[in-house]
């Protein structure tokens, strides 16, 4: 059987390392910059709000009207064209305003990035939830031979409002709060008069922490699709009653604990309550119960009343 984990830290590493250039055209437009305008390596608020030259604004536009041109996802136009577009064709822009441009397009990259190659992830989530399933089910119990993925349950998955958002309106949650940590950190360097070298530092600081937000939105995700999958084959081949089997060891959280090992009827499973994921980064999962008086004599309690 394959752990659902193996998937999720192998495209958790490539992802961190495939994106690790995407502050790069922020680091150059900064420098460039600072070298013309720093003094001592310092550049105040001030001279940041002040307007770029005409060949300046005019390179800086070429840059963003050629950025526009390709753009793949569809929210993120929505979300952001309008403004990149107000500054491709203005007559005057401020120095502080293409570094913020730049910031956007970093932050919005990221999210694009991973909105794109996660939702091929849980595709492939589902697809080995099913492989578990048929390998770690005895044959005599039930006939899980015809068991398939369906596309379209997938997208209805990722589309489910779990805790209050569905998984693309929290990674565009996400991907605003990050860009609005950029924001703060660039800004709060230039007011305070910063060096250029110690300003970098902290956004790439508060990069690797985005990084960790990602890896536990991927985790909780994962595992929910994991669950559901699941889930909807339990109901489909009338599985009536699931056992909640946490991963029991110093991280253990304790709701997972309080759950692990109690049967609940299929019929009233619900993600976050007596359904995995529990919280975030939760680890738990499901398996099917065939015979409820077996399950009991082995000493497994109901978690439902009758």
């Amino acid at each position: 059987m394959t752990d659902i984990n193996k998937l999720i830290d192998a495209y958790l590493n490539g992802f961190g390392g495939d994106n690790k250039y995407l502050l790069s055209e922020l680091e150059k437009q900064m420098a460039k910059l600072y070298s013309k305008y720093a003094k001592d390596n310092k550049m105040s608020y001030e001279d940041a709000l002040k307007y770029l030259t005409d060949d300046e604004r005019e390179e800086f536009q070429y840059d963003v009207e050629w950025y526009l041109e390709k753009i793949r996802d569809k929210e993120f136009v929505s979300k952001n064209k309008q403004l990149l577009q107000s500054l491709s064709v203005r007559a005057r822009v401020k120095r502080l305003e293409t570094l913020k441009a730049e910031i956007v397009k970093a932050s919005n990259e990221l999210y694009s990035n991973l909105k794109e190659g996660s939702e091929t992830l849980m595709s492939d989530i589902g697809k080995q939830s099913i492989k578990n399933l048929l390998e770690t089910t005895p044959k005599d119990a039930i006939d899980f031979g015809n068991i398939q993925t369906d596309p379209n349950k997938m997208k209805t998955l990722l589309e489910y409002p779990f805790q209050g958002e569905n998984y693309s309106e929290r990674i565009w949650g996400d991907c605003a709060n990050f860009e609005r940590e950029l924001n703060t950190t660039l800004t709060n360097g230039l007011v305070t008069g910063k060096p250029y070298s110690e300003i970098v530092d902290e956004l790439h600081a508060k990069f690797d922490k985005e990084k960790w937000k990602i890896d536990r939105l991927v985790r909780t995700e994962g595992n929910f699709i994991n669950n559901q999958t699941q889930l909807n084959q339990y109901r489909e081949n009338g599985v009536e009653y699931y056992r909640f089997v946490a991963r029991i060891d110093e991280r253990t959280s304790p709701e997972c604990k309080a759950h692990d090992g109690k049967i609940y009827r299929v019929e009233d499973a619900m993600a976050g309550d007596n359904l995995p994921p529990l919280h975030p980064y939760c680890r738990s999962t499901t398996v099917p119960v065939f015979d409820l008086e077996r399950e009991l004599e082995k000493g497994y309690k109901k978690g439902f009343k009758d």
